[in-house]
């Protein structure tokens, strides 16, 4: 089932219904997503591509449960999760709360500092 508001695929409109969190300091001025579970995760304002990336990849973790509908993705307690291509580590996130031991893997230097 294709989720919309006001028309539109949710993925489009997601900015509009999520929590934000904004910090404004002499050392950075950041936007943070705020996920489901509490954790934290910067948008960064220079990279425009990571910040849709990471909007579009929430709405897959969060909204769509697409990373869930396979029983073999589904983390229990104490479960040990090798996430490769971490992007900035939205389903790392995901699962902290769950599994025992997490790995993140991430290639792109820019997609590494933010996880």
């Amino acid at each position: 089932m294709l989720l919309k508001h006001r028309g539109f695929p949710l993925h489009y409109v997601i900015p509009s219904l999520l929590t934000y969190e904004v910090s404004r300091s002499s050392s950075c001025s950041c936007k943070y997503l705020i996920l489901p579970n509490g954790f934290r995760v910067i948008l960064p304002i220079k990279h425009q591509n990571i910040r849709r990336g990471t909007l579009y990849t929430h709405s897959e973790i969060f909204i769509y449960n697409e990373y869930s509908k396979l029983p073999e993705y589904n983390v229990h307690n104490g479960d040990i999760v090798l996430d490769v291509d971490a992007f900035v580590g939205l389903y790392t996130l995901s699962v902290a709360d769950k599994a025992g031991l997490i790995i993140a893997i991430e290639p792109n230097i820019v997609s590494y500092t933010l996880i």
